[in-house]
């Protein structure tokens, strides 16, 4: 299956100096600084962007699958910079990714994979980092070093801690769902295929979690380990931003996307609505029209308990 998609639904210093008045706060010049930052490197930010659009003959493409974390949250990063892209999808669940024709383009075997005429980018989070660059939407890095910083330590907690803390359910809960492809596989036709896989860590998480859903008490502590980490967003919340960076939406919320799909398609949204803070940031994280075309549509997903 291939088409090309649309991200969006459906479908330092200026140059005058400026006094300030001897009473104003620090947080008021801190704010107009940062909007001159903005204006500045918005500038060349446009620029950049034009040219790339002038270079850029074939459309990006997008190695992905549908139902899976890392991809939902680059085509969310798509979305909100408005690129056309053409999809490539590939079934986890039938280690369709593990190929060669794909380990060819990824040698990690994960997805997603972006392909943008010669260059290919692996790794989401950088991937996310790349369209922001080159995309014409608004800027998704903090202009400001300080919030900026913050932004990557947001994404790097979802890449080490939050996405990791939802294995056992998308285990047990969809890939083991009787349905599904793996679920059908043979203790040899499973090891078979994860005999390709080049990252021996995630071979052994296969092989750990692949063949048996995790018993009661396993998901129950692995509930907990989500809330724990939801504890610390709502920490970052709490000061009434409205996005995990600051005042601006950044790739710091465009990075928590598939983790919010994964939690409410495994039936735990409940851990976002014990927390107030984090309740009202992920309405609007999916209030967003770039949602609602990063998330796959019902016939694109993996079976799992919200399609029993």
């Amino acid at each position: 299956m291939s088409a090309i998609s649309r991200g969006a639904p459906n479908d330092r210093q200026t140059a005058a100096r400026i006094a300030f008045p001897p009473l104003a706060s620090r947080h008021a010049v801190s704010h107009f600084r940062r909007l001159c930052h903005i204006r500045h490197a918005s500038g060349r930010s446009s620029r950049r962007h034009a040219r790339a659009a002038r270079t850029r003959s074939m459309p990006l493409v997008l190695h992905h699958a549908w139902d899976a974390v890392c991809p939902i949250k680059v085509r969310m990063g798509l979305a909100e910079k408005g690129l056309d892209w053409k999809s490539v999808p590939y079934s986890i669940a039938a280690f369709e990714h593990l190929g060669p024709d794909y380990l060819a383009i990824n040698p990690n075997g994960t997805v997603p994979t972006l392909v943008d005429g010669e260059r290919v980018v692996f790794e989401s989070s950088v991937i996310n980092e790349y369209l922001d660059d080159i995309g014409p939407g608004p800027p998704l890095k903090p202009a400001e070093p300080g919030e900026r910083a913050e932004m990557r330590m947001w994404v790097k907690f979802q890449d080490d801690v939050l996405h990791p803390a939802t294995r056992p359910h998308t285990f047990s809960l969809i890939l083991l769902h009787p349905e599904s492809p793996m679920a059908r596989l043979s203790d040899d036709e499973m090891e078979a295929r994860l005999a390709r896989h080049p990252d021996p860590n995630r071979l052994a998480m296969f092989r750990q979690m692949g063949r048996t859903p995790a018993p009661a008490a396993v998901l129950e502590q692995a509930e907990a380990a989500l809330g724990r980490a939801l504890d610390r967003l709502e920490r970052g919340l709490a000061d009434g931003r409205p996005w995990l960076a600051g005042d601006a939406f950044s790739l710091a919320d465009v990075a928590m996307t598939g983790v919010v799909d994964r939690l409410h398609y495994c039936g735990l949204s409940r851990l976002w609505e014990a927390r107030p803070g984090t309740g009202a940031w992920v309405e609007r994280l999916q209030a967003r029209p770039a949602y609602a075309a990063a998330v796959p549509a019902l016939s694109q997903r993996m079976p799992g308990p919200l399609t029993a």
